[in-house]
């Protein structure tokens, strides 16, 4: 239906409307004839759709205007206001009309005799319809740009996760190539063998890499897989531990992130025949979890960064749930506890560590120091915290001062004294360091 025939089937019903509205409130259904009933009706229809039709063009001009985002008001007041000056210029053109016509009258007999009372009924037909009108263009605006929204969230986390897949396929490739390196030169026979089985693997890494999700199942057979490369260069040095299915048939994980996690282990700890390295994969708590003894290399060569943060990204652009990678703290604290039983631990903080690019806000922050607690870490410390303290506000005067002077030292003592009350000492340095004077 075009646009022109809709707002003509929107106006007869209009018209219709108010036929039944302002003939039951003035007088009632009461007409001599028929054909004084379709004269009335028609009359209806034809206030209806001059005032409807002149309206729309309004409203029509009103939207190729460029409105911002702060004059949601002032479109409601010009649009109302107009609205009703065109509804008052064209019931009395209708009324002149129809009077001169129509009734035989003189246009100065016309104006003499007209009053107002004849425009309320029509003013409040076209003020309601008009809010309602606003009430239905400002929610369909609103949706609108929800709609809009939520396509370039979408549009934006879709190519961010193109690319995020995009990274897979060098990666693996690069890194299972530097352990076919390592391989020709520890053991040319199993070179050999690595080489047919990373044909398979990078198959499977080349049908997965582009899907949003795969199966628990589907994962855990690749990673078998995965695990026979591995072990055909660590041989015993390299233990796995992991289920043959998943819980639920249904579960669904990143492609590649069981890979990518083991990938990490082996190369971030010793893997040795005197400290074997011991990996295992199982469900707990609706999540797969993947788990190694912790016993990291001295050394590690320079990261890619695309192991641990590809999976976290993919995750957080597909789901809420978060993905959690943490050193076991609670089983090293058992087997301290274990080997020292009834001492206190204590947890150092480093501070080199970038806290805030972990811990992202306050609560996960306070979550991080709760759960120390509840794993039965009864201090917690970061190390030269007041080295840092006291050079950052060393600086932080030295730059005040180099700006404004003798006016930085007096500010400083203001915030000095205001923090006597607080406890604060050090106002007078005699009293701290033992000088009488």
């Amino acid at each position: 239906m075009s646009k022109a025939s809709k707002n003509s089937v929107i106006t007869f019903i209009i018209g219709a409307i108010i036929f039944g509205i302002g003939n039951a409130l003035y007088g009632g259904f009461h007409f001599e004839s028929i054909t004084d009933l379709l004269v009335n009706f028609t009359f209806y229809q034809l206030y209806s759709f001059v005032l409807g039709y002149s309206n729309f063009f309004y409203f029509a001009y009103l939207e190729k205007r460029k409105w911002g985002e702060g004059d949601r008001i002032k479109r409601i007041v010009i649009g109302i206001s107009g609205s009703v000056i065109i509804t008052l210029i064209g019931l009395f053109i209708l009324r002149l009309l129809t009077a001169l016509y129509m009734n035989g009258k003189t246009l100065g007999s016309f104006i003499e005799n007209e009053t107002f009372a004849p425009y309320r009924f029509g003013l409040w037909i076209t003020l309601t319809i008009v809010i309602i009108f606003h009430f239905i263009y400002f929610y369909n605006k609103y949706q609108q740009n929800k709609i809009k929204e939520q396509k370039v969230i979408a549009g934006t986390a879709s190519a961010k996760f193109d690319a995020l897949k995009n990274q897979l396929d060098p990666h693996f490739l690069f890194n299972s190539l530097n352990v076919l390196t390592s391989l020709i030169e520890e053991n040319p026979d199993n070179a050999q063998k690595f080489t047919t089985s990373l044909s398979k693997v990078y198959r499977y890494v080349l049908e997965q890499k582009n899907k949003e999700l795969v199966t628990v199942d589907e994962e855990l057979q690749f990673a078998k897989t995965y695990m026979s490369l591995l072990k055909m260069r660590f041989e015993d040095s390299i233990v796995f531990d992991m289920p043959e299915n998943a819980s639920n048939p249904e579960s669904k994980v990143v492609p590649l992130a069981l890979q990518l996690l083991l990938e990490n282990a082996v190369k971030h700890n010793m893997v040795t025949s005197n400290k074997p390295l011991h990996i295992r994969i199982y469900e707990e708590s609706n999540s797969l979890v993947v788990e190694n003894n912790l016993q990291p290399k001295q050394i590690v060569k320079k990261s890619s960064g695309v192991g641990l943060s590809n999976i976290m990204q993919r995750y957080q652009l597909l789901t809420n749930k978060k993905v959690n990678i943490t050193k076991e703290a609670k089983r090293f604290a058992d087997a301290v506890r274990g080997a020292h039983p009834g001492q206190m631990l204590a947890y150092n903080c480093s501070p080199s560590f970038n806290w805030s690019a972990h811990l992202t806000s306050e609560q996960e922050l306070a979550e991080f120091q709760e759960g120390l607690g509840a794993l039965g870490y009864k201090w917690l410390f970061i190390t030269l915290a007041g080295f840092h303290t006291t050079n950052y506000a060393v600086f932080s005067f030295a730059e005040e001062y180099k700006k404004t002077g003798m006016l930085a030292y007096s500010q400083l003592q203001e915030k000095e004294f205001a923090a006597q009350e607080r406890g604060f000492t050090t106002v007078k340095h005699q009293r701290e360091v033992g000088v009488s004077y």
